[in-house]
């Protein structure tokens, strides 16, 4: 467990003692110091963690691997997640009506008749202009606990979800509560004026721009979160990593991260002409990961004119040597009418293909 200061930093909540007393469960544990990496390190898209730490959850059980979580954010309401769905249900009003609630079961009282006694009573809190409620956030994180997973390893220590597998994942999941970009930038300037005063709204939207590279928007939530040395400790730590984040930046502490995100970019693409502006920003950010399906996508973009020559070039310059690097500049070489390139490189491949992921 950690200790108190440990616990406010991690938080970035006002965690009390009597919330520690209260806390029994394995999902947090003393960190090093390093925000980021005490987040990610725990995250497992079979069970989440940042949806609960990085929402405004305290942790306060994890038996038979479900998450009771006290809404410290909010309006100190007691939840219960069901670690499969990842479902949200509000069952005590308090932290109190938890603790009492445990103290009666362990003296034998019957459980179904103890959760009818305790049941709350209390309307469930709703979004307010600007202000999602800690529910509606922790579903907002499902995207990124797959994103920005840890990999499950089987008995051999080896990875059985593939980095296609999680960016999928991560994609559908970000769909399911963003079904286009417009609905999510609709949403972030309505909030933008909030995250001052909310940092776990704050963290999700850095992670929510710098991901997919949306560099326009992710400016506006560092303007809106303010300066460097004056954010909270939670807000700075992931503006350190996720603030300048660069196309082909990685972070260490998530496996595979440069393929997921460059996929995860990919597979989140729904109208025709996203495919190609994706395909060329995800050869960016992992040139070596499906170099001929995004060399296709950029392809077609390039003949219905999506993208330009110059736009592709200026790309290319950008981008480290690999397969999808070597036929792009062969693709310029050809359409600019230049002698075949020395390069080695595919024939082109053609562009009337159905790409999609």
């Amino acid at each position: 467990m950690p200790s108190h200061d440990e616990a406010d930093r991690f938080y970035g909540l006002p965690i009390t003692p009597r919330m520690l007393e209260a806390s029994d469960e394995q999902l947090t544990g003393s960190y090093d110091g390093d925000l980021v990496n005490a987040h990610l390190a725990a995250n497992y898209s079979c069970f989440g963690a940042i949806d609960k730490t990085l929402a405004g959850f305290f942790v306060l059980d994890d038996e038979g691997d479900n998450f009771t979580v006290l809404d410290v954010r909010g309006d100190g309401r007691v939840w219960w997640q069901d670690h499969e769905t990842r479902e949200l249900y509000d069952r005590f009003d308090s932290l109190e009506d938890w603790v009492s609630f445990k103290k009666e079961l362990a003296d034998g009282t019957d459980e179904d008749e103890l959760r009818d006694a305790y049941r709350t009573g209390r309307p469930a809190r709703q979004d307010a202009p600007g202000v999602p409620t800690t529910k509606t956030l922790a579903g907002r994180y499902q995207w990124l606990v797959w994103l920005l997973t840890q990999p499950l390893l089987d008995g051999e220590g080896k990875d059985v979800q593939s980095d296609e597998y999680l960016a999928r994942n991560a994609a559908g999941h970000l769909r399911a509560v963003w079904p286009t970009d417009e609905d999510a930038q609709t949403a972030l300037r309505a909030e933008l004026p909030h995250l001052t005063a909310d940092p776990h709204l704050a963290v999700y939207w850095l992670l929510h721009t710098s991901l997919p590279a949306l560099d326009e928007q992710r400016a506006q939530v560092l303007a809106a979160i303010g300066p460097e040395g004056g954010r909270p400790p939670l807000v700075e730590a992931f503006a350190a990593v996720f603030g300048a984040l660069p196309l082909d930046g990685d972070v260490p502490v998530v496996p595979g991260f440069r393929a997921r995100r460059s996929l995860a970019l990919l597979e989140a693409a729904t109208e025709p002409e996203q495919y190609a502006r994706a395909a060329l920003v995800s050869l960016r950010m992992a040139p070596g990961v499906r170099p001929l399906n995004k060399f296709g996508f950029v392809c077609d973009g390039l003949a219905d004119g999506t993208l330009t020559d110059d736009a592709v070039a200026a790309a290319v310059e950008h981008m480290k040597p690999a397969p999808g690097t070597s036929a792009l500049r062969a693709l310029l070489d050809q359409r600019a009418g230049t002698a075949r390139s020395r390069r080695t490189r595919p024939d082109p491949t053609p562009c009337d293909r159905d790409r999609r992921p």
